[in-house]
């Protein structure tokens, strides 16, 4: 009860009160709301009509097609069919007199052909800037993708990057070579490339300058078997024909003065000028494996989406673990029904390492972003700034960005990386990751690691993994330390307990390589001496295989003994190399 005296006092603080519970609420609702206004970006029809089968995707003889339109509705750009844009040039250009472009292969009769356009862009990009010959594997990439479709059902160029940028490969054709059907478990092989972007290219004018100074670009189009004239390799789909894409294949130039005639019964186009395309049905298909597609056609290059191209790559050493919840990719975007918002993730140090890069999509053209790291995360806000960075992005596509300074991390503890993208006339900023049965059914969505705000301050669990990375200092050959003992990787195996394997009889051999060499758990290998010199039968073993110690040259086990071991070194050997190589 107020007195008579304190009336006035008790009036004011119990407005005070009223005030404060009032601001509270506004504190709580303004929250749910923002996070309410978050919405998933309208679907693409095309990717509707390819899973409802309504694009046709009928084989050219043995041959498959094989392309699936993205998810998502991108940001349209229309033009004339062939327009220059500001920039002049050349009436004609092709890769290939430069010798920038890697041989034409064959996908056969599964529809993989995204994957060649997307080693077509890579390869190209290595002839044309470091002077690189490389031949990857497009059979890992279509086993290994991660998305239910499954090998040889189809794929894009946003499939193709989630397996790149994730540091699934690329790894040599060698290593794991081409086969038409479903032929997991493959053999795979160790990653050669770390790929640090994938841009997009919408317009003429942008596709004919990236290829100039690029190389190849992947690009998609409709195939339909009566539109291509097989006398003159041109090929022309009519405004009229179906609308989607279905085939990717690799664009390595022009000719704004080729003449494109119609297939069969399909009128001719309203004017010159064709891309030049590098197919993948073999060089027995077209001209040496090329063809023209004409500036008009109704699908093709522009009126798909235009070109991607998968560059730079970069040496695998380059970085070291990337730490990352979208492995893969872009799935869905995201956004509050404006061009600015606020994505971030949360991880935990796996080791003491150095960050230096982050990686993240913009989802638009001429993007402008500010990354974050911070060492603290309350659960709704981040505190304790360790490093910022902002600049703009011309491209559409996956970035990797260099920090200027390496921010140092310590093993176990949490740190957060976010990001601002404003996306000038696209408001669904946020590129994600999530479940969808009979399309990405192998993503894990954990509450409490990815975070969406609508103003950088406020953050809340965004049910999805947010795509946004983080990439550690690269490790020089030789010297990575898996399980932080102090002793590399290479010298663990040589010390026969490589990564700290359970070691059961304490005897310095771990007991997966105890059972192969001695059938037991309980051998004290390192003291056992056959023929009593004073020198351990293992350490014998190494001088002879290995070389590391020639105590005596040659191993004074039994015969029998030593092919034994030897078989047995052969395969530990390999998969110290293997492991080293992967690194």
């Amino acid at each position: 009860m107020c007195s008579r005296d304190h009336n006035t006092r008790c009036f004011i603080g119990r407005l005070c009160a009223v005030v404060t519970i009032a601001a509270g609420l506004v504190s709580v609702a303004a929250p749910a709301a923002w996070a309410q206004s978050f919405q998933i970006g309208p679907a693409n029809p095309a990717f509707e009509a390819w899973r409802d089968g309504r694009i046709p995707q009928a084989k050219s003889g043995d041959h498959a097609l094989g392309y699936i339109p993205l998810p998502w509705q991108q940001m349209q750009f229309k033009e004339e069919p062939g327009a220059k844009g500001p920039k002049d040039f050349p009436a004609s250009y092709d890769l290939r007199t430069e010798g920038d472009v890697t041989p034409v292969r064959d996908q056969g009769g599964c529809a993989a052909c995204w994957t060649f356009s997307t080693y077509g862009s890579a390869e190209s990009w290595l002839l044309k800037n470091p002077d690189e010959t490389w031949d990857f594997s497009e059979n890992n990439l279509k086993n290994y993708y991660g998305y239910d479709p499954g090998p040889c059902a189809g794929g894009n160029d946003f499939m193709a990057c989630a397996y790149l940028a994730r540091g699934g490969g690329p790894i040599l054709e060698a290593d794991d070579p081409y086969n038409d059907y479903d032929d997991r478990p493959s053999p795979g092989g160790p990653k050669q490339k770390q790929m640090k972007s994938m841009l997009r290219f919408p317009t003429s004018a942008e596709i004919k300058d990236a290829i100039m100074n690029y190389g190849a670009l992947s690009v998609s189009m409709y195939w339909d078997n009566g539109s291509y004239n097989g006398a003159d390799y041109t090929y022309y789909h009519p405004s009229w024909g179906y609308p989607y894409p279905n085939h990717a294949v690799t664009l390595v130039g022009w000719d704004d003065t080729k003449v494109v005639t119609g297939g069969g019964a399909q009128p001719d186009p309203p004017g010159p000028g064709a891309w030049l395309i590098k197919n993948s049905w073999g060089a027995s298909f077209g001209q040496s494996g090329y063809f023209y597609l004409s500036y008009y056609d109704s699908v093709g290059v522009v009126p798909s989406g235009g070109g991607y191209g998968f560059f730079p790559l970069e040496p695998d050493t380059t970085y070291g673990r990337i730490y990352q919840y979208d492995e893969l990719g872009f799935v869905e975007a995201q956004g509050n029904g404006t061009d600015t918002c606020w994505g971030a993730n949360v991880f935990t140090a796996e080791a003491s390492e150095n960050l230096v890069a982050v990686a993240f999509y913009a989802p638009a053209p001429n993007a402008t972003y500010t990354v974050y790291v911070y060492d603290t995360f309350s659960g709704t806000a981040f505190s304790d700034l360790l490093g910022s960075k902002s600049d703009s992005l011309a491209n559409e596509g996956y970035h990797t960005i260099t920090l200027d300074t390496p921010i140092a991390l310590t093993n176990g503890d949490e740190f957060g990386i976010a990001v601002r993208l404003t996306t000038p006339g696209f408001t669904y900023p946020i590129a994600c990751e999530t479940n969808s049965p009979g399309w990405t059914s192998a993503a894990v969505v954990n509450a409490g690691e990815s975070f969406f705000s609508s103003d950088g301050t406020y953050w809340w669990g965004a049910g999805s993994n947010v795509c946004l990375k983080g990439l550690t200092a690269g490790v020089p050959a030789g010297t990575l330390d898996s399980d932080d003992d102090g002793v590399p990787d290479i010298d663990d195996a040589f010390r026969w307990n490589p990564n700290g394997q359970t070691d059961t009889d304490s005897d310095g051999i771990g007991d997966e390589w105890e059972m192969v060499w001695f059938g037991n758990l309980t051998t004290a290998d390192e003291t056992t001496d056959y023929d009593g010199d004073g020198v351990s039968d293992i350490r014998e073993f190494e001088a002879w295989y290995f070389n590391f110690d020639p105590t005596d040259g040659l191993s004074e086990l039994p015969a029998a003994g030593v092919a034994a071991l030897a078989a047995a070194a052969v395969l530990i050997a390999a998969a110290a190399r293997r492991r080293l190589l992967g690194a």
